[in-house]
């Protein structure tokens, strides 16, 4: 997170804890699993991703006190798990999941916790207002800043061809959404160069914020 020590460490510290716990935690399916199985399964890793979130804040929250270099850091997650027909989305903070589904364009999944976000929801700003705030980087939820935290997490249908994108705000400040659609549209057969096309373009503009950018497509809903 900007303006706060060692977010580098925290997200670090973020992504490898949850590595470990999807590795030795995350329920398992059979080969072959009916619908209550799957359910069942999503069920309890939607469970799971909160008391995994809630352990990795804490861990952040107790070494940012233990160490005077890392007060008060944070950072902010997003994640995605996708497993028979489902995705499984989880975040915290003000970065993003958009999903562009062939025929229906693009779909920001998540919803921002930030202080913009807020005023636009209780009609005290306006989208354009919002455009040139300079409150943009005011997050009203954060792993680590505070003893607890509330992760959003939900489950959504997923088809063959459905292409996500995970992001930060180092991304979506400076590449609006239409320009974002546009660029992985054009370049579905190579993602990896509509992730560069994106940083760099953000880069460009300015690039004042860390730029962390994700592309996947589903292919395969077995």
């Amino acid at each position: 997170m900007g303006g706060r020590e060692s977010g580098e460490l925290a997200s670090k510290l973020c992504v490898d804890t949850l590595r470990k716990q999807f590795h030795y935690f995350c329920p398992s399916l059979p080969e072959d699993p009916n619908w209550d199985e799957v359910k069942r399964s999503i069920k309890m890793l939607t469970v799971l991703i909160k008391e995994w979130m809630q352990r990795i804040n804490g861990e952040i929250y107790d070494l940012g006190r233990q160490e005077s270099h890392s007060n008060n850091m944070g950072t902010t997650v997003v994640m995605l798990h996708i497993r028979h027909g489902f995705a499984v989305a989880a975040h915290v903070g003000d970065s993003r999941i958009y999903r562009i589904r062939e025929g229906e364009g693009q779909q920001q999944v998540t919803e921002d916790h930030s202080f913009i976000n807020r005023q636009l929801r209780r009609n005290l700003m306006t989208p354009e207002e919002a455009r040139r705030s300079t409150q943009k980087n005011i997050v009203t939820r954060a792993l680590g800043t505070r003893d607890t935290v509330e992760t959003d997490v939900q489950v959504i249908q997923v088809r063959e061809g459905d292409i996500f994108l995970l992001c930060s705000d180092g991304l979506t400040d400076l590449v609006d959404n239409d320009e974002i659609e546009e660029i992985i549209l054009n370049n579905v057969e190579d993602l990896e160069h509509a992730t560069n096309t994106l940083i760099d373009l953000a880069n460009a503009r300015g690039g004042k914020d860390n730029i962390t950018t994700v592309l996947c497509q589903v292919f395969d809903l077995d």
